[in-house]
């Protein structure tokens, strides 16, 4: 079952790269400038300065947490509509097979 991608497929894999990208600054020498920098902040009272690195720090961590919520979203949309598909059997459909092997074994 091939499907086109979505709006909502396009803003995770658009968010996703973005996060990717978000972790990878802030693992190298940008996040750790921006430790420090942060530290410096702190250190001089600019609080100001401070909110806005501090932001910028917990991005990739609000990117990834975005992410998420909307993956399981697409996800729980995906198990209903295939759910949706699904032609299911009553109990009444399904126990006639074994109706009809009873009444072949015990008449």
């Amino acid at each position: 079952m091939k499907k086109a991608v979505k709006g909502l497929d396009k803003v995770l894999m658009a968010l996703g790269q973005a996060m990717t990208v978000a972790w990878a600054l802030m693992l190298g020498a940008l996040g750790f400038v921006l430790l420090l920098a942060f530290a410096a902040a702190l250190v001089a009272y600019a609080y100001t300065g401070a909110i806005v690195i501090g932001l910028l720090l917990v991005t990739p961590l609000l990117l990834t947490l975005m992410w998420g919520v909307l993956a399981i979203g697409a996800a729980l949309r995906d198990i209903w509509a295939e759910l949706q598909e699904r032609d299911f059997q009553t109990l009444w459909e399904r126990s006639q097979g074994l109706r009809v092997v009873y009444k072949a074994y015990f008449g």
